[in-house]
This record gives structure tokens, C-alpha cells and sequence, in this order.
């Protein structure tokens, strides 16, 4: 399974919009999956922690992953029980979590970025070494 980072990212803000319209507006409370059930749950317990545990921002992904399906529900319980108070101080953690996992997913997918470009530094040396003596300075992207 391959995960669409861009895509995750947008996902995450749009459980926060999700969360906060209910805090605002009411209406109908919503189902909060399980952290391993959703699409990046999916992921990260199929390939993600396989492919990239070694990266310490995948294991930090997991437990934030994890504590904003927990703190999500518990906004959507305070606010069923009447309790906006409550709802609103876990919908403040839920925030402060949404942007670290888009912040743990940008920096995996920089290390991403960042290892395939020293791959295929590996597999075609020559090839990297005549690209740096045959363009400007300004367009090597090393």
C-alpha cells in the first residue's frame, strides 16, 4: 500500500474541520475510526513502520497518530454529553496533534526524497558527476 502523503495531510485537516464544525455549528456527532483502521493507520501498520522505522519521525507518527484518534473521540463524546468545555480544551490537543503528524509526514517524505536522490547518486555515478560539470551552479540540485 502506497500512502499519498499530500493526500494524509489533507485527511487530517479535514477531521479537524470535521471536529470544529461540530463544536461551532452541532449537528450529528461522527464515527471516529480506530488510529490502525484509517487510511494512514492502514499505512503506517502495513508498510510505513516496515519501510521506515528507522526514520525517528515514523515512530513519533505512530503515538501522535494514535493519541489524536483518542483525543478526537473524546471531543465528540464531551460534546454529545453536553460538556463544551471539556470538548473544547481536547479539540485544542486535537489541533496541536493535527499539525504535528503533517509535520512527521513532511519530514518523512523529505527523508524519502533525500535517500532516493543518494540511490540514484549510487547507481549512476557518472552520470551524477557529469550532470554537476554540465549545468550552471544554479541548477544542480545537489
Amino acid at each position: 500500500m502506497l500512502l499519498d502523503i499530500n493526500h494524509a495531510r489533507i485527511v487530517h485537516l479535514e477531521w479537524e474541520l470535521k471536529l470544529e464544525k461540530i463544536l461551532i455549528h452541532g449537528g450529528e456527532a461522527v464515527k471516529v475510526a480506530n488510529h490502525n483502521e484509517c487510511m494512514l493507520g492502514s499505512w503506517l501498520y502495513t508498510e510505513g513502520l516496515k519501510s521506515y522505522k528507522h526514520f525517528p519521525e515514523t515512530m513519533l507518527l505512530e503515538g501522535a497518530h494514535a493519541q489524536f484518534h483518542d483525543l478526537a473521540q473524546k471531543v465528540v463524546n464531551e460534546h454529545a454529553r453536553g460538556r463544551e468545555q471539556k470538548a473544547a480544551e481536547h479539540f485544542k490537543q486535537v489541533q496541536e496533534l493535527s499539525r504535528e503528524i503533517i509535520f512527521l509526514l513532511t519530514k518523512i517524505e523529505f527523508r524519502v526524497i533525500q535517500r532516493k536522490k543518494t540511490v540514484d547518486k549510487i547507481k549512476a555515478p557518472f552520470r551524477f558527476v557529469g550532470n554537476l560539470f554540465s549545468k550552471k551552479k544554479s541548477d544542480c540540485e545537489c
